[in-house]
């Protein structure tokens, strides 16, 4: 009886972080276990980044230099945080010739969601200045091929990365035809107007987006239209984890679920993803102006 050698490939040792918003999470993955590390930013996280790294390392006793790959938040997300998390790893794959791969902070809070196929789940980031980031998704309705079963299926984003304002997502909520105009691709929305729709929330803006919600569906003149229904369990999703961030590179790094490998990016040129300029930017144009 001979081995497949298929099942004798040491399992790659990942590390992967996020800090997109007011606390940063790290989730070192070895030999299948998950040691994950999350904190509060009381601090600035550049200050406390690389020992929390050092700390995730001795905890699952190994070196940095054993790590395969790395995984990064690019954005959307605080403008400091997203700089100072792509500075650290893209110094960490360059100096050890390790692949860096980028993700989407709101794609990766819809994988915050379990919910049946049909349901929708809004990404939403407080993005500060009254307003969010956001982007809608669902799963698919196709399960994987059984062979890919090792893998759940994923939310897929149906609509624009958005930058929208508080009083537009208030009004988003007033019926269906409003919430799939403003988040939806335009092949998406006739599919949903005329059915009940559950929307699930997930990220730091879900508290006050659940909030706008609900005072949407008071002022309500006419109830002619339907309205989404938000699932009341948004609040158990509200920040992102590195550990789902690891997930989706053991996803990205699996061959026969991703038969055309997303490939890692440019350690030199890789950037953060902000969706907005920031207040410093825009004080630039006016000076400029």
């Amino acid at each position: 009886m001979t081995n497949n050698p298929a099942h004798t490939l040491p399992k790659p040792v990942l590390l992967t972080a996020d800090t997109s918003s007011a606390s940063f999470s790290i989730c070192l993955v070895k030999d299948e276990c998950f040691f994950e590390y999350n904190q509060l930013a009381s601090v600035q996280q550049s200050a406390v980044l690389f020992t929390a790294i050092e700390r995730i390392c001795a905890d699952a006793e190994i070196s940095l230099s054993a790590v395969d790959a790395f995984g990064i938040i690019s954005g959307p997300g605080s403008f400091t945080g997203l700089r100072s998390g792509m500075s650290a790893f893209k110094t960490l794959a360059y100096s050890g010739n390790k692949p860096l791969y980028v993700f989407n902070s709101l794609d990766m809070l819809s994988r915050n969601i379990h919910c049946p196929a049909g349901d929708l789940i809004l990404s939403v980031i407080d993005a500060r200045r009254n307003a969010f980031y956001a982007a809608l998704y669902r799963l698919p309705l196709m399960p994987v091929p059984a062979a890919d079963h090792q893998f759940p299926s994923m939310p897929v984003r149906i609509g624009p990365y958005l930058d929208i304002p508080n009083e537009k997502m208030r009004a988003a909520f007033q019926s269906n035809r409003e919430f799939t105009s403003t988040f939806c691709d335009a092949g998406a929305v006739d599919e949903f107007i005329k059915k009940t729709i559950t929307v699930h929330l997930s990220g730091d803006g879900s508290s006050p987006c659940a909030l706008l919600a609900h005072d949407a569906s008071k002022s309500i003149e006419s109830h002619n239209d339907l309205i989404p229904e938000i699932s009341p369990f948004h609040f158990y999703s509200s920040q992102l984890r590195a550990a789902v961030i690891a997930e989706a590179l053991q996803e990205t790094l699996h061959e026969t679920l991703q038969p055309h490998k997303t490939k890692p990016a440019d350690v030199l040129s890789a950037a953060p993803w902000y969706l907005r300029n920031s207040e410093a930017e825009n004080n630039k144009r006016r000076t400029i102006i």
